[in-house]
């Protein structure tokens, strides 16, 4: 099982919108393409920086290869999307991880 993790920060004024935007049309796009298994939906409660939040989505996916082809032919436009929403407001990192 492969663990495909988007960590985002987002600025702490625009972070409810965003959360819900995220629960109700960003994860909702990305499991439809039947990429993923499943999903979780994560926030930190230690926060280093008052005016950000930050959060993890982590997608599970059966093979590299799933993956892979999310990422070369779907992953482009929706985060061509969530950027055009929230350019400037937030900073991500994507890993990827294998379930051991």
């Amino acid at each position: 099982m492969i663990v495909y993790c988007v960590s985002i920060l987002v600025d702490s004024e625009i972070a409810d919108g965003w959360q819900s935007w995220m629960q109700q049309v960003h994860i909702p796009e990305v499991l439809s393409t039947g990429r993923f298994r499943s999903h979780q939906f994560l926030e930190e409660l230690n926060r280093d920086e008052p005016d950000k939040r930050r959060f993890q989505i982590q997608y599970f996916c059966d093979s590299e290869n799933e993956l892979a082809l999310y990422q070369a032919e779907i992953a482009p436009a929706l985060q061509a999307d969530h950027t055009a929403r929230y350019s400037g407001r937030f900073e991500a990192k994507r890993s990827v991880f294998s379930l051991i």
